[in-house]
């Protein structure tokens, strides 16, 4: 079930929830989303790195396999 904006604070302040946990609710969330982007961010980049070793090998396996046909 999803609380509204209008409804009473889910806390037992008796506040409405808008004008007390939504805030903390919405950092939180937003934290997350930061951790999120960081860990894909990271991963993107070893999975970039991977790939660019992973050419390197087969340059040089190609060069090799022209030089010596072996």
């Amino acid at each position: 079930m999803k609380i509204g904006r209008n409804d009473p604070c889910y806390c037992g302040s008796g506040k409405k929830f808008k004008k007390c946990c939504l805030k903390q609710q919405d950092a939180a969330r937003e934290l997350a989303n930061i951790e999120w982007e960081e860990w894909f961010a990271k991963d993107r980049a070893i999975g970039e790195a991977n790939v660019a070793e992973a050419d390197a090998k087969l340059a040089a396996r190609e060069k090799e396999y022209a030089e010596t046909g072996k």
